[in-house]
């Protein structure tokens, strides 16, 4: 049997020396590497192959090279059943060791400081976890002083992406009993986006009778997954 699995969105695994993703300076679009992307695994392995890319970013004024590796970790029972798969990124610093770091080498990879964090659910989801908080690249400024005191409404901004893209394909999942993100909120947006008429067809919305973690709820994760499938079928096929 198939190992099921699990709505782990993210595990980042940081192996940089203490405080080496602590502080990121800006960047002009024209210093930023062109990412290189590399798959592997041994041939004969059933394991799901890593996928690699390659970065830097200016640290304290200096430019450190690293390695960003996704992938998933294979869970087994005690008798070596598997269990479940947990999807993970990792970041690592690139080079020999030598670098300086908080005045020190940063030393050879295996005998660095390893650092893991977990997205925690509701209010926490991966994208602010690498992008907000842990990633070697943060998004700033990180400001919510343009919606105090109101309901936060990204209509506006997601009509703007659509319609500059009109090959953009959004899809849109909740359940009935989220009182975290109400179903009828996110009706709202997507009933006031004012889409021009030819890309309203763009736009796949799908509920279940689920909570904020439709994962948990066995039925709707199982009907998420075929709508999900059937959803990147229709996105990855010919315009």
């Amino acid at each position: 049997m198939m190992p099921r699995q699990v709505a782990v969105r993210a595990c980042a695994a940081l192996l940089w020396a203490a405080g080496a993703g602590a502080a990121q300076d800006t960047e002009r679009p024209s210093e930023r590497d062109t990412p290189q992307e590399t798959a592997s695994a041994p041939e004969d392995s059933e394991e799901s192959p890593l996928t690699e890319t390659r970065h830097s970013v200016l640290v304290g004024g200096r430019k450190l090279a690293y390695t960003a590796t996704a992938g998933t970790i294979t869970l087994t029972e005690e008798d070596g059943t598997e269990k479940a798969n947990v999807f993970f990124v990792a970041y690592t610093l690139d080079g020999d060791g030598d670098e300086v770091l908080d005045d020190a080498p940063a030393g050879p990879a295996a005998s660095r400081p390893i650092t893991f964090t977990f997205n925690g659910g509701p209010g926490s989801s991966s994208v602010w976890l690498h992008l907000g908080a842990f990633g070697p690249r943060r998004v700033h400024p990180w400001s919510f002083s343009g919606v105090q005191n109101r309901y936060l409404n990204v209509a506006r901004t997601l009509r703007g992406a659509m319609t500059r893209n009109p090959s953009l394909r959004v899809f849109v999942a909740g359940g009935y009993y989220d009182l975290a993100t109400p179903y009828f909120a996110a009706d709202f947006t997507i009933g006031h986006l004012r889409l021009d008429p030819a890309l309203r067809g763009n736009v796949t919305v799908r509920y279940d009778e689920a909570g904020h973690m439709m994962y948990i709820h066995r039925p709707s994760a199982i009907r998420l997954k075929e709508d999900l499938r059937a959803f990147y079928a229709v996105a990855a096929g010919p315009r």
